[in-house]
C-alpha cells in the first residue's frame, strides 16, 4: 500500500493538499485490495452477500437402490460456487436431509429401495442459498424409488447444515452469518461460559435447570447471555417468556413436540418465517415421523400450536372413513351431506279426444223445384301425433352442491285425415240435384301432463384419493 512511511512519520511543513493526496492514494489501496478479496472469496464488505442465481433444473434418477443426482446450471456465476442436494420423504419436504455436493454438479447416493423426494440449491461459502429446483417441478415434486431389493436406512432427525436450525430446509452454508450465545460473533477456538462445550455449542446445561440449550437468561443490560435457538417443548414456553425482555428479540425457540419454530419478538411469541398451523395437507406417502401432524379420521380433542405459543382444540374432519371434496365457504361447518340434484320439465298435451264435425248446407236445384236436405254421413276423423321420447342428462353432485333446476323441452307435430260426405242422391221431379255447403273443423281437446324422474347422485369425475393430514 502506497504512502504507509510517509503518513507514519508525516514529514514538518506538510501541506493540507499533499496529506489529503497522499491520504486518497492510501485509501485506494486499500479499496482495491478490499475489492480483489471480496471477488476471490465471493464476500460483500458492504453487507450480507448475495447468493448466485437460481439452478436451471435437477433430475434424479434411481436403480438398484443408488441414486444419481445431477444439477443444471447455465447462469452466470463466480467461482467457488457450492450445492446443495437434499431429499425427504414427503413432497413437502418437512424435515429434509442435506448433502453437501461442493461445486460439482454430480452425486450419487446409496439409500436402498426408498422412496424420495429431491431439491437442490446453489449458494457461495458466505452466502445464504439461491432459490431452490425440484425434480419434477416446484409445483408438483415427482418422487424417485431407488429400486432393488435392499431397504432403505431409517432416517433420523435431520441436523440441518451451516448455521441453520435442525430441520431446517435449504440452508446450505447457512441462512445467517453465525451461530451465536451472545449476539456478538463467537470468538474462535475459546469454550463458553456456563457449561457449554467449544464452538458455541447449545447443548443444555444441567447447572442451572433451564431449558434445553439454555445457559443463563436475564435483560440485556446484565450482561446475561440469549442463544439464537432454543428446544422446549409447548408446556415450557410460559416460563421462558416470563425471563425474557425486548432485548432479547430474536430468540428462536423450537417446540420439539409440534416441530414448530417461534421467535422472540420482544413482546410475545410468533411464528418463523414460512411456519404456520391449522391447515389440512394431502399426503401421498404419511408424514414419518407424524410428529406436528394429526391425521383426519375425526379424532376429538386435537390440540395445535398457536403463533403466540398458546395452542388451540378442535375435533378434526373424519376424510378418511367419509371422504369430501373441497369446498370454500365463509365459516368451516364440517362435512355437509350430498344433496341430489332436482329435475323440473315442461308439461304438454300427449291425450285426449277429437269433436265430431258436422255438416251444414242445403241442396242446390237444377230446375225451378225446391230443394230438400241431404242424407248421409261425414266420416269420422282421425288425428295423428308423432311420438317423443324425452332422455336427460345425469349430474355430478360435488360436495353437496345442487345442479338447480333444468327444463327439457319439447314439441309435437299433428295432422288429420281428410273428411268426405257420403250421402243418398236426391232427386225432385226428375231433376238431379247437388249438395252444397261446409264441414266444420275438427278440434283436438286434452288433458296437460307433467313428466316427472330423478337424476342419479353417485356419479363423479375421475379423481385421486390422497391421505389428509392436519397441521397441529
Amino acid at each position: 500500500m502506497r504512502n504507509l512511511d510517509f503518513i507514519r512519520s508525516l514529514p514538518a511543513g506538510i501541506t493540507i493538499h499533499e496529506l489529503g493526496a497522499r491520504l486518497y492514494e492510501a485509501l485506494s489501496d486499500v479499496d482495491a485490495q478490499q475489492q480483489t478479496i471480496a471477488q476471490q472469496t465471493n464476500t460483500d464488505p458492504t453487507g450480507q452477500p448475495l447468493p448466485p442465481p437460481a439452478i436451471d433444473g435437477l433430475t434424479v434418477t434411481g436403480q438398484n437402490g443408488h441414486f444419481h443426482a445431477q444439477i443444471q446450471h447455465g447462469g452466470e456465476f463466480y467461482r467457488g460456487v457450492q450445492y446443495h442436494l437434499e431429499y425427504a420423504d414427503n413432497p413437502s419436504f418437512h424435515k429434509p436431509h442435506t448433502i453437501d455436493m461442493g461445486a460439482s454438479r454430480e452425486h450419487t447416493v446409496s439409500l436402498g429401495n426408498g422412496t424420495y423426494y429431491w431439491r437442490a440449491h446453489a449458494a457461495y461459502a458466505s452466502s445464504p442459498g439461491g432459490p431452490p429446483a425440484y425434480h419434477g417441478g416446484a409445483h408438483s415434486p415427482q418422487p424417485v424409488s431407488g429400486g432393488g431389493i435392499v431397504g432403505p436406512p431409517a432416517l433420523l432427525d435431520p441436523q440441518g447444515s451451516g448455521t441453520g436450525a435442525p430441520g431446517e430446509g435449504l440452508s446450505g452454508p447457512g441462512p445467517i452469518p453465525f451461530r451465536t450465545s451472545t449476539g456478538r460473533p463467537p470468538i474462535r477456538g475459546q469454550s463458553t461460559a456456563g457449561g457449554g462445550s467449544t464452538g458455541g455449542s447449545l447443548a443444555p446445561s444441567p447447572q442451572t435447570g433451564l431449558p434445553e440449550g439454555m445457559a443463563s437468561l436475564g435483560t440485556s443490560g446484565g450482561g446475561a447471555w440469549i442463544p439464537q435457538l432454543v428446544t422446549v417443548a409447548q408446556s415450557g414456553l410460559a416460563a421462558l417468556a416470563a425471563t425474557l425482555d425486548t432485548g432479547s428479540a430474536g430468540l428462536r425457540v423450537y417446540v420439539s413436540d409440534y416441530d414448530h419454530t417461534l421467535v422472540w419478538s420482544g413482546t410475545g411469541w410468533i411464528f418463523a418465517s414460512g411456519e404456520r398451523a391449522g391447515y389440512v395437507e394431502a399426503f401421498l406417502v404419511d408424514p414419518s415421523p407424524a410428529t406436528g401432524w394429526q391425521l383426519c379420521d375425526g379424532t376429538a380433542g386435537v390440540t395445535y400450536l398457536k403463533s403466540d405459543g398458546s395452542t388451540g382444540s378442535l375435533t378434526v374432519p373424519d376424510l378418511v372413513g367419509s371422504p369430501s371434496y373441497l369446498k370454500f365457504g365463509v365459516a368451516v361447518t364440517g362435512i355437509n351431506a350430498a344433496v341430489a340434484p332436482g329435475l323440473t320439465m315442461n308439461s304438454y298435451t300427449p291425450t285426449g279426444t277429437v269433436s265430431q264435425p258436422t255438416f251444414s248446407g242445403g241442396l242446390e236445384n237444377t230446375s225451378s223445384d225446391s230443394g230438400g236436405t241431404p242424407a248421409g254421413t261425414v266420416s269420422t276423423p282421425t288425428i295423428t301425433v308423432d311420438s317423443k321420447t324425452l332422455t336427460t342428462t345425469n349430474f355430478v353432485t360435488l360436495g353437496g352442491a345442487s345442479p338447480g333446476v333444468n327444463e327439457v323441452s319439447h314439441s309435437h307435430t299433428a295432422s288429420s285425415s281428410a273428411l268426405t260426405f257420403s250421402g243418398s242422391s236426391l232427386s225432385n221431379h226428375n231433376h238431379t240435384v247437388t249438395a252444397t255447403g261446409t264441414v266444420s273443423q275438427p278440434t283436438f281437446t286434452g288433458t296437460a301432463a307433467t313428466l316427472t324422474g330423478s337424476i342419479s347422485a353417485i356419479a363423479e369425475p375421475q379423481n385421486i384419493v390422497l391421505r389428509p393430514w392436519f397441521r397441529k
